[in-house]
């Protein structure tokens, strides 16, 4: 944890010792407001009315390369229209069916509240102004075996601007886990850092937002 701290020293205000998972949450600041979103299509040479469109265009393209994928591997993607508890119904569709080559246990979907920008035109000056609102978005849970970390999942928002959450399952029991057996954040930050840092077989971010195909968002 100390090689942690030394690190990244002048980003962190403090440090919380607490029983839990890791979650390590991706998403481009720019993006998070509309001024941000305009001046990166602008730079990008997209107008803005035509937001909306580029914008479903890429959903579209994430979600066929997550049903592809996922069937290649044999684990097609399973939606879930009511409130499941999905770490249950994971393992048992692992007791069921095991891991596939690549690692993966499951791919499931479901519709969730999350944050996203709508398109406003105002008719009379056909201005166009983005609002960043909550709304509801579907949602792509990934499931893997990583080998080191055990079950960890992958939370995928289908729609622009594409937030990612990795989860790190740090109370796993699974036999085999190089995991540190103090239940503490900083134990288990310490050791996915080491991991993540480029540990052969370990959890690497990219590698896995790559293989959920989030991969780049371009014009």
């Amino acid at each position: 944890m100390r090689q942690f701290l030394q690190h990244h020293g002048e980003q962190i205000l403090g440090v919380l010792n607490g029983f839990d998972r890791l979650r390590l949450r991706g998403s481009l600041r720019m993006f998070g407001a509309e001024r941000g979103v305009v001046g990166w299509l602008h730079q990008a040479g997209i107008a803005l009315k035509d937001f909306l469109r580029w914008a479903e265009g890429l959903t579209g393209q994430l979600r066929r390369r997550t049903e592809e994928d996922a069937k290649a591997a044999g684990r097609p993607v399973e939606y879930l229209a009511g409130k499941v508890d999905k770490e249950k119904y994971v393992a048992k569709i692992r007791a069921e069916h095991g891991v596939a080559k690549n690692g993966l246990v499951a791919v499931l979907s479901t519709l969730e509240m999350g944050t996203s920008y709508e398109l406003h035109r105002y008719r009379d000056t056909d201005r166009c102004v983005l609002y960043r609102k909550p709304r509801k978005c579907l949602y792509y849970y990934y499931y893997w075996d990583d080998g080191r970390f055990g079950l960890t999942q992958v939370r995928l928002q289908s729609y622009f601007p594409f937030h990612v959450h990795v989860v790190l399952n740090g109370s796993s029991a699974e036999a085999g886990l190089a995991w540190p057996t103090e239940p503490t954040v900083e134990a288990r930050a310490s050791a996915a850092y080491g991991i993540l840092q480029g540990c052969a077989g370990g959890l690497l971010l990219d590698e896995r937002t790559d293989r959920v195909g989030h991969g780049r968002i371009v014009p």
